[in-house]
C-alpha cells in the first residue's frame, strides 16, 4: 500500500509543516494538518516517523533524534571534562596530603558531590543514547559495541 503523504501532490508542503511542528511550532498540530491537506491523521504520523522527506533526505524523526543525540553528546563531553578536571584536583589534594601537612580538608563536600553528580549525568546520558540507538537501529549491538560507541561519543567525531 502506498503512503498517502508520499503520493500527495503537496507532499513537500506537508513535510515542511511537519518539520515546523517537530521544532516547536505549537500552532501546527496533526489535526490541523490533516484537515488542511485532507489526509488521515494516522497517515501523517506514520509518514513523519517512518518516511524520508523530499527536501531533507531523512525522516523528520531522524532529524529530531540526531538533534537530541547531539545535545546528549555535548552533555556527556561537558560533564566528562568537568569530571576529569575535578579528578585531577582531587588527586592533587590526596597526593599532597601528609600527616604533618594535611590537605584533605580542601576536599569539600561540594567538590565530591559535583564529581559524583557529573559521573551520574554521564551514566544517565549514556543510557539515553543507548536507548535512542536501540530504538533507531534495533537491539543487535553487543555490550562491547555499546562500550565502543560510548568511547567514540566521549572522544567526539574527530577523536579529540
Amino acid at each position: 500500500m502506498d503512503c498517502v503523504i508520499c503520493t500527495h501532490p503537496k507532499r513537500k508542503e506537508i513535510e515542511q509543516e511537519l518539520l515546523l511542528r517537530n521544532f516547536g511550532d505549537s500552532d501546527v498540530t496533526f489535526k490541523t494538518l490533516a484537515d488542511m491537506y485532507n489526509v488521515p491523521i494516522k497517515d501523517l504520523k506514520i509518514h513523519a516517523l517512518m518516511h524520508t522527506t523530499v527536501e531533507y533526505e531523512e525522516s523528520v524523526v531522524d532529524k529530531i533524534k540526531l538533534k537530541e543525540a547531539g545535545i546528549l553528546q555535548d552533555t556527556i563531553k561537558e560533564n566528562f571534562t568537568t569530571l576529569k578536571n575535578l579528578g585531577n584536583k582531587i588527586n592533587k589534594i590526596i597526593n599532597a596530603h601528609e600527616i604533618d601537612d594535611p590537605t584533605l580538608g580542601q576536599l569539600t563536600k561540594n567538590v565530591v558531590e559535583l564529581y559524583l553528580g557529573c559521573s551520574q549525568v554521564i551514566k544517565d546520558t549514556t543510557d539515553s543514547l543507548i536507548k535512542m540507538n536501540i530504538s533507531v537501529n534495533g537491539d543487535h549491538n553487543s555490550g562491547a559495541q555499546a562500550l565502543a560507541d560510548l568511547v567514540n561519543v566521549i572522544r567526539g567525531k574527530d577523536g579529540d
